[in-house]
């Protein structure tokens, strides 16, 4: 599983539009809750120093 900031919403098929925050491999035996860091993309939002798309 691949966590993305989208950057650009117009043009989403570029990498350039898009910014890897988290990436974790995930398989069928694995059991519970899987946790990716994006806790500074967050605050970029709140502060308003990035959009939402």
């Amino acid at each position: 599983i691949r966590v993305y900031q989208v950057l650009d919403a117009d043009n989403m098929q570029s990498a350039q539009s898009l910014y890897l925050l988290d990436k974790k491999l995930v398989t069928v035996h694995m059991h519970g809750w899987i946790v990716f860091r994006v806790t500074e993309a967050v605050k970029k939002w709140l502060n308003g120093t990035a959009e939402n798309h």
